[in-house]
C-alpha cells in the first residue's frame, strides 16, 4: 500500500513538473504525452527503489534459531539456579538464598559456608550434601574444601608452581586441587559465554 502511494506521488509530482515547465517556456502541452513521461520515467526507478530496500533487509535479517523457544545451556542454568532456593537456618530464624546468588561453598568442618558479594551464611551441612543439592544446577567441584558456581567464574588462570586459580566476578580468586583439575574444563566455556552477554 506504501509502494502505491509513493509512486502516485511522484507520478503527479512529474506532471505537474512537465506540466509547469511547458507553461513556463511556452510550449504547446499534450497532456496524454506528458503523463506517459511521467509514469514511464518515474515507476521503473521506484520499483528499483523499493526492490533494494526489500533485498537489503532481507540480507540484514538476522538468522533465526533452528528451533524457536530453544534455550541454551547458560539459560537452562540460569533459571535452574534461580528456581532452586535455599532456607537457611539462622539464629533469627531463616534466611531465603537462591542459588545463583551463592557465588562459591566452602567446608567448615561440620558446617559450610555459602559464600556471596554481600555476607557468609553458615549452614550445617557437608560439601558433599551441598554438592547433591546443587551439583546439577551448575556449580562445580573446584577443590576438596570448595564448590564454585560456574556462572559467577570469570577466568581460570595457571599461578605459581603450576597451580590453578579460579576469578570470579566479585573479585574472589580460589584454587583448584590437582585432583578436581579436570572440572575446571566443565565450566569455562559456560562462565565465559555468560560473562560476555552480561
Amino acid at each position: 500500500m506504501r509502494f502505491i502511494a509513493v509512486a502516485t506521488t511522484l507520478i503527479v509530482l512529474a506532471i505537474g513538473f512537465c506540466l509547469a515547465h511547458g507553461l513556463a517556456i511556452d510550449a504547446e502541452i499534450n497532456l496524454r504525452h506528458t503523463v506517459a513521461w511521467a509514469i514511464t520515467s518515474t515507476l521503473p526507478w521506484i520499483c528499483a527503489w523499493e526492490g533494494l530496500k526489500w533485498l537489503s533487509a532481507a540480507l540484514l535479517q538476522p538468522a533465526k534459531p533452528a528451533r524457536t523457544g530453544a534455550k541454551s545451556a547458560i539459560d537452562r542454568v540460569l533459571e535452574a539456579q534461580i528456581a532452586r532456593v535455599l532456607d537457611i537456618p539462622t539464629r533469627g530464624g531463616s534466611v531465603t538464598l537462591r542459588a545463583y546468588d551463592i557465588e562459591y561453598v566452602r567446608a567448615a568442618g561440620n558446617y559450610v559456608e555459602l559464600i556471596n558479594s554481600d555476607r557468609t551464611l553458615l549452614l550445617r551441612a557437608t560439601l558433599h550434601e551441598v554438592n547433591e543439592q546443587l551439583g546439577a544446577v551448575g556449580f562445580v567441584r573446584m577443590h576438596r574444601s570448595l564448590l564454585v558456581n560456574s556462572l559467577h567464574v570469570v577466568a581460570i588462570r595457571q599461578a605459581p608452581r603450576g597451580r590453578r586459580i579460579v576469578e570470579l566476578r566479585s573479585g574472589a580468586v580460589l584454587p583448584v586441587g590437582r585432583q578436581f583439575d579436570g572440572n575446571a574444563h566443565a565450566f569455562v566455556t559456560i562462565s565465559r559465554r555468560s560473562s560476555q552477554r552480561s
